[in-house]
């Protein structure tokens, strides 16, 4: 590496420190959530087969996912501890990102494609419209999606597999096909589009394009998923799930109104990402540099290529919309568009990769990246200066309540008691910022989700008394 690119490197290496110690703040001073206390107490007393079956028949399809929170509960309560996974999804997340990324990019140094893949996942993660998925045990596995549809299309294209890679090939194909209905259509659909580019190369030729190897594999792949796929959306729990008023379903009446709807799902994604345009300008610095080291030819001009991979994410952005414009009538809400978001960024570094491609030394990239990372650096600091003693508030209310409500078990209480509410977790943002100049409002963004929601007894109350066997109720004061 250059002297240049040393640098970059370096200062890239101290924005992802205070990333992670921000991401670990977040992980160690999370307390568990409505659903998580849920699914905790449950599998106090439940297998994980019997959780599994139980939430299929009673509140949605996603098996797979139940089989993952089925994992992760039961470890935490072996362990007596739960904090930590958040920063291991995390791991993974950066994990299966550059490993794809190592694979094609061979000629960048290990070093620097280390450091710009972890600055591109934290962004990601950052910039992912709700934050708080991101402890939220039963549904952190969000963040995930993204970089196992890049391992699975990775693999497929691979000429020869070797038996582990068999092994996680298999693995996150069950997983994407049982996860969420609206994401493993999507991934389907790249791998049916990835199928017929493997048909163009072949020149349309079914006997050739049969005989290759990749075919095959996203071939029987997809026959699997579509079956896993299909037990996901006849499960019972989805239409008892639709039958309820708790999630404001509202299927649009007819086509014209569908792709309204679509529409609508389209521009409030790009309002939510145009507040965070300055991070992604780092991306695509960050992507120009790795792409000034690149040794690829491309097949087409620049400019081709770049309009190529734009309309490719908007065709992918379009696909993401659409379970959610059928069943919210729009945008929806927002954790279904987290594997969109980690594409979005992707684009930038992409674009970022195409234009430096062929320059062999461009003090303009380097310069930007530096300076866009010393931005980045400042934002980082605030962040953590700001949203550090919110955290610990956090915390702090929600340990000093399970341990006033296990005394009063200890006691041998049967009364009602009245506990404080927790804190607010919410913190300010870019987009809050912002609406604020221009004197509009916005919330704040939730570094948790908050589930004091009643000073009346509600059922994250009652799941509570389960996981701690109370004998009694509690209420919040007034």
């Amino acid at each position: 590496m250059s002297k240049g690119e040393k640098i970059v490197v370096w200062a890239l290496g101290v924005l992802n420190v205070l990333f992670l110690v921000y991401w670990f703040g977040l992980s160690v001073n999370y307390r568990m959530h409505y659903d998580d206390v849920h699914f905790m107490a449950d599998l106090q007393t439940m297998s994980i087969w019997e959780f599994i079956k139980t939430r299929y028949f009673d509140v949605g399809g996603n098996f797979a996912t139940y089989f993952e929170n089925g994992i992760v509960d039961k470890i935490s309560l072996l362990i007596g501890d739960y904090r930590l996974w958040p920063l291991i999804y995390y791991g993974l997340g950066i994990w299966m990102t550059y490993a794809v990324a190592k694979y094609y990019l061979k000629s960048i140094h290990s070093v620097m494609l280390f450091m710009a893949v972890v600055t591109i996942y934290n962004i990601y993660v950052l910039t992912s419209i709700d934050l708080a998925v991101f402890t939220w045990l039963c549904a952190m596995a969000y963040y995930l999606f993204g970089p196992m549809l890049f391992v699975l299309i990775s693999y497929l294209n691979r000429e020869r597999l070797e038996w582990w890679r068999w092994g996680i090939l298999c693995a996150i194909a069950f997983y994407i096909a049982g996860a969420s209905v609206s994401f493993s259509p999507v991934a389907l659909s790249v791998m049916f589009a990835n199928g017929m580019w493997i048909w163009r190369q072949h020149g349309w030729n079914v006997k050739q394009t049969w005989d290759d190897v990749r075919i095959k594999r996203i071939v029987g792949i997809a026959a699997v998923m579509v079956i896993l796929l299909a037990i996901m959306v006849v499960a019972p729990g989805n239409y008892s799930r639709l039958e309820g008023t708790g999630e404001n379903f509202q299927t649009p009446t007819s086509i014209l109104a569908f792709i309204i709807a679509v529409g609508k799902a389209c521009v409030s994604f790009g309002y939510f990402m145009a507040f965070y345009l300055p991070y992604q300008l780092l991306l695509l610095a960050v992507g120009c540099v790795l792409g000034m080291q690149s040794k690829m030819v491309l097949s087409k001009t620049k400019k081709r290529m770049i309009i190529s991979v734009i309309i490719a994410f908007f065709v992918y952005l379009v696909l993401s919309t659409l379970p959610s414009a059928y069943l919210y009538g729009g945008f929806g809400i927002y954790r279904p568009y987290t594997h969109t978001c980690f594409m979005y960024n992707m684009l930038f570094a992409a674009i970022g990769y195409i234009l430096g491609m062929g320059l062999e030394k461009c003090r303009i990239a380097s310069a930007s990246t530096l300076c866009l990372s010393v931005m980045m650096i400042g934002i980082m600091c605030i962040n953590i200066y700001m949203d550090y003693p919110i955290m610990q508030r956090y915390a702090k209310v929600h340990d000093e309540r399970k341990v006033y409500l296990l005394q009063l078990k200890a006691e041998g209480n049967e009364d009602t008691v009245c506990v404080e509410r927790y804190p607010s977790s919410a913190s300010i943002d870019t987009k809050y910022m912002v609406m604020k100049l221009f004197g509009r409002k916005s919330p704040k963004q939730a570094l948790y989700y908050e589930a004091d929601t009643s000073t009346k007894p509600n059922p994250y109350m009652g799941y509570v008394q389960d996981y701690l066997d109370l004998d009694f109720d509690f209420v919040i004061c007034e």
